[in-house]
């Protein structure tokens, strides 16, 4: 399984193919969507788990770091539900 570092790379890649080639595959805005939304999600587990923290965490947060785990948290869930928005709402460009 792709780790959430290569699959960024794979996403910054084909985003910067979708800007020089515009859509060269029919649903290639589609697929770069559902990529998004999955790396967002994987984020959004991330975070939480920094959030929670537990006793056989290595990294965590710690009670200063509260304004930063809220801000990941909005912007992880903000992100899947754009990517998601640009998903369903694919038939009503065309």
């Amino acid at each position: 399984m792709l780790s959430r570092r290569r699959l960024l790379l794979v996403l910054c890649f084909a985003g910067l193919l979708r800007l020089f080639f515009g859509d060269f595959i029919p649903i290639s805005n589609v697929m770069y969507s559902s990529l998004g939304a999955v790396l967002f999600s994987f984020y959004l587990a991330y975070h939480t788990r920094l959030i929670v923290g537990g006793k056989n965490n290595k990294y965590q947060m710690n009670e200063k770091d509260y304004v930063f785990g809220a801000m990941a948290l909005y912007m992880d869930i903000i992100n899947i539900f754009v990517q998601l928005l640009t998903i369903f709402g694919e038939d009503d460009r065309k």
